[in-house]
């Protein structure tokens, strides 16, 4: 528990050490690993999305013979769908967890300045603020599938 003013106490992380590991674990982890796990698998899907139409197996009788697909870039309207909702996860993902990371880096980086009760207060509604925007991608990607993707509503 932090008191920022009298009779104003608020529980919040203690700076030092805790707070310390908090916002480098914020930026390593949230900011840069997962965003860039997320973008490397995406593009890998797509890769693999787009290599698998490349040749198929046509059965003819006894004989097995391969085809080229004659038309690379045309994909079937669900992988279309599948690429489409992936990179829209990522991008949510991605705008909605930097800002919690820049607000806490911004907190460790100014940890023992004093500041103002304004000011204090104003960090504290735009730590709450980015706190919630950083839950929405766990909750929108169901309203993302239903309405990037028309094979995924039925």
């Amino acid at each position: 528990i932090v008191e920022f003013a009298p009779n104003y106490d608020i529980c919040y992380f203690i700076p030092g050490v805790y707070f310390t590991i908090i916002a480098y674990y914020s930026l390593i982890v949230k900011a840069i690993l997962v965003p860039l796990l997320m973008l490397v698998f995406g593009l890998w899907t797509f890769k693999n999305i787009r290599t698998m139409h490349h040749v198929r197996v046509v059965p003819v009788t006894q004989i097995i013979k391969t085809s080229v697909v004659r038309n690379i870039h045309a994909l079937p309207r669900r992988d279309r769908q599948f690429i489409r909702i992936l990179s829209i996860d990522t991008t949510i993902y991605i705008v909605c967890s930097i800002p919690l990371t820049i607000t806490v880096m911004y907190q460790q980086a100014t940890q023992y300045e004093t500041k103002s009760i304004a000011q204090s207060q104003i960090e504290t509604f735009v730590t709450f603020f980015n706190t919630i925007i950083g839950f929405i991608p766990y909750c929108i990607s169901c309203y993302t599938n239903l309405l990037g993707s028309k094979t995924f509503r039925h």
